[in-house]
């Protein structure tokens, strides 16, 4: 079952419209594109269309028909880092940090904003947190949570923690429980679990009825082998919101992998699966808690889905060692391959291939 990382994801490029238009739409784009007096608009929309068809070298092409302007150039950063052009990329953010930076431009926040999170995207932390600073007005209180976790990764964490403080500060409860969430996820890679469990129990003093900070507990005590208080957080979850197949699927994959509770996992499992049965992470649950309950023959299937559907360390690992134990060694060693290509250095993947026996 695999586990989020709690910090806010990246924007996509285009921020209105759905990602799923047909193929008639891009045409449409195309030619709005080609006939408007200003193509960014269009051109954008198309660009985010091609990107969700996977059609990310024709992205860039109509990237570099269009104006260079801070929308242009940002989505140009985001489609060359994700093409693995990272000279490329760096070279295009500059190109945007340099326009960013010109005083008459209209709209400087938004620039701002938009620079940052490309430096981010290409691995440029410290100009990622220059210009994170350099944002003011509505989005103020998001730019100083990512750059607080910048600052966290890096270990400055006195420096982070004031920064989240200060956004647990304003009237915005959402944006307090994200606050939260990351700070607990940051003192927890750096070995502080039991300052996280600290900080979520006063969390939630604070916001008792934050089902985001009680699963986010619950999560932190699974990984410091606290399954007592795992288990309670996401029994009082469930108890609150019977149908949360989150919650189910957590507190199932948990009994399942930490203790010897197999049929009790698998009935609180198969549960979520009713409720979300196209779940990566509940049809890995399934897989995995069946492989517990020796029957690796039912197994496989619920694994290869969800291998299908998200190529996750965690959920490859699980099928290869279903696939391992049911001597079908060919197709284990083609997703073993596939896992040394994404995640090769993942320790629980490392792990599973050495403890069957694949390692080699």
């Amino acid at each position: 079952m695999p586990i989020a990382h709690s910090r806010p994801s990246l924007p996509p490029l285009q921020r209105c419209g759905p990602d799923d238009l047909p193929r008639r739409s891009r045409a449409r784009f195309n030619a709005a594109r080609r006939l408007a007096d200003d193509p960014v608009g269009p051109g954008l929309a198309e660009v985010e269309l091609l990107r969700a068809d996977g059609r990310r070298e024709d992205a860039l092409a109509v990237l570099t028909e269009l104006p260079p302007t801070v929308e242009v150039l940002y989505a140009r950063v985001l489609v060359e880092h994700q093409l693995g052009r990272s000279d490329s990329a760096r070279e295009s953010w500059h190109r945007l940090a340099e326009l960013a930076d010109d005083g008459e431009i209209d709209d400087p926040d938004q620039a701002a904003w938009l620079t940052a999170l490309a430096a981010e995207a290409t691995g440029l932390d410290e100009a990622a947190i220059d210009w994170f600073e350099r944002v003011h007005g509505p989005a103020r209180p998001d730019a100083d949570l990512r750059r607080a976790a910048l600052l966290g990764e890096q270990g400055a964490m006195d420096r982070a923690s004031e920064l989240f403080a200060a956004v647990r500060a304003l009237p915005d409860p959402r944006r307090a429980e994200q606050a939260w969430l990351i700070e607990t996820e940051l003192l927890i890679e750096q070995g502080r679990g039991d300052e996280a469990l600290a900080m979520f129990s006063d969390a939630l003093a604070e916001t008792p009825g934050s089902a985001a900070l009680l699963y986010g507990r619950a999560m932190a005590a699974v990984r410091m082998d606290r399954i007592d208080l795992a288990e309670q957080d996401l029994r009082t979850l469930i108890q609150r919101e019977p149908d949360n197949a989150l919650a189910l699927n957590a507190l199932g994959y948990t009994l399942s992998d930490r203790t010897d509770r197999q049929r009790e996992a698998y009935r609180l499992i198969e549960r979520a699966l009713a409720i979300d049965p196209d779940n990566p992470a509940i049809l890995d649950s399934m897989g995995w808690v069946l492989f517990k309950l020796d029957r690796a023959e039912q197994a496989a299937p619920y694994l290869e889905r969800a291998a299908n559907a998200e190529l996750n360390a965690e959920i490859v690992a699980h099928l290869v060692e279903v696939l391992w134990a049911l001597e079908r060694y060919e197709e284990a060693r083609d997703w073993i391959e596939r896992g040394r290509t994404e995640f090769p250095d993942d320790p629980l993947f490392v792990a599973t291939l050495e403890r069957i026996g694949a390692g080699s």
